[in-house]
């Protein structure tokens, strides 16, 4: 089990967000606030990386898991990733199972404040729901 980096949590306590975590160390929040009722899991990985000395850590959420999207469906979040001010599309494969997840995330300051950090869960979120509605009209995530 991977450490959880208390500046995550230490964030979420302030935007006053409720979270849990998993066995990756890594923080998962439940997002909602907008039509019908729905809501969306982000996560929020621990571990972060650095970029010409700026610290880093990665927020996403999955609007689809299963097998391969089909052609359309990719090439709407491709299109879609130009068109988003924050995030992008990304497509990951399991190497072992070869399933997908059609995730959207960003890459944001390890050290961003409460606020920003609920800013951009609730955008992340909301692409994500929307493209999941989309697809299928299901909440499952």
């Amino acid at each position: 089990m991977s450490k959880v980096d208390p500046r995550v949590t230490a964030m979420l306590e302030v935007a006053e967000l409720k979270y849990r975590t998993d066995d990756d160390g890594d923080v998962i929040v439940m997002v909602s606030g907008w039509e019908e009722g729905r809501s969306q899991v982000v996560y929020i990985r621990s571990e972060t990386f650095t970029f010409d000395g700026q610290e880093f850590r990665d927020v996403f959420s999955p609007a689809r898991t299963g097998d391969v999207p089909p052609a359309k469906v990719l090439a709407y979040c491709l299109n879609q990733n130009e068109e988003v001010a924050m995030g992008s599309w990304r497509l990951q494969v399991s190497a072992q199972t070869e399933r997908t997840a059609l995730l959207f995330g960003a890459h944001i300051d390890a050290n961003s404040s409460p606020q920003r950090l609920s800013k951009v869960l609730f955008n992340i979120g909301k692409v994500a729901d929307d493209l999941e509605l989309k697809l299928s009209e299901q909440d499952k995530f």
